[in-house]
């Protein structure tokens, strides 16, 4: 069997979380909405008005032990999606809808971390299409 690198790795995570979790996030009734940090260059470039938003603030998944705290994120500085400061947290794109708003929520995680420390993401690759989280 041919071994999947890290980078290929964290694209197909990224893939099924922006496919697999936007219900999640959608469905989320416990969510509160406190207002977005100060408007930055990435937000006023995407043409993104500041708005009182549903700020994602834990992410559960019980079918696979994970639950993480959210952190929100926006782009780097080479315009990149921004990552979790830790392995144990996972990282909201909030240049992006936010929970029940219409369109993929993306989010980013660790899994395999050096050694080996748990992370966030370690048991994603158990879901499949249709798994009830």
């Amino acid at each position: 069997m041919k071994k999947i690198s890290k980078q290929h790795r964290l694209v197909i995570l990224t893939t099924v979380l922006a496919l697999g979790l936007s219900l999640s996030l959608y469905a989320a009734g416990h969510l509160y909405k406190q207002p977005l940090p100060p408007a930055s260059n990435a937000s006023a470039l995407y043409g993104q008005e500041q708005e009182d938003k549903a700020i994602p603030v834990r992410l559960k998944i019980p079918g696979i032990s994970l639950d993480a705290a959210v952190e929100s994120v926006g782009l780097t500085p080479d315009n990149a999606m921004g990552v979790p400061k830790g392995p144990a947290d996972v990282a909201w794109f909030s240049l992006g809808p936010s929970p029940g708003q219409v369109g993929s929520a993306v989010i980013a995680g660790h899994f395999g971390w050096k050694d080996g420390i748990p992370a966030a993401f370690d048991n994603l690759s158990i879901l499949r299409k249709g798994y009830a989280i």
